[in-house]
């Protein structure tokens, strides 16, 4: 669960777990020439009368994702997808370090900001290590 995030990062709740088979059998079959998209994925589960919201169902992908339930799945600005092309999955997994190290720039900053902050009102929280 995520700070300030909490309620559409919680974790998947029983009747949420339930479902995940279906998300599954949804993404296992999409391929990068034919990707599906969150919004797609929501529609084919309303046929169900399953309403869940797109951050919900990135939490049920995420669970997919690292559980290994569906491997080699990916996302682009166009989907989700299976891929089983090798290079394809190392430029994923470099794009995946570069958004961490994008965050890590940010959380730096924003870091090195409190101190600066902190130290011109004169609190002391204890540096960087602190905040989490």
């Amino acid at each position: 669960m995520l700070s300030n995030f909490e309620e559409i990062t919680r974790e998947l709740n029983p009747e949420e777990e339930r479902k995940l088979p279906l998300v599954e059998s949804i993404v296992k079959v999409a391929t990068h020439e034919k990707p599906v998209t969150n919004a797609a994925i929501r529609a084919e589960l309303d046929r169900y009368d399953i309403k869940l919201g797109e951050p919900r169902i990135r939490k049920m992908i995420h669970k997919i994702r690292v559980t290994g339930r569906v491997k080699n799945l990916v996302a682009t600005s166009a989907g989700y997808y299976v891929s089983e092309d090798r290079e394809e999955l190392k430029k994923y997994i470099e794009s995946l370090g570069q958004r961490m190290r994008s965050i890590g720039e940010i959380r730096l900053a924003l870091t090195t900001q409190l101190a600066e902050l902190d130290q011109e009102y004169g609190f002391d929280f204890g540096g960087v290590e602190n905040v989490n």
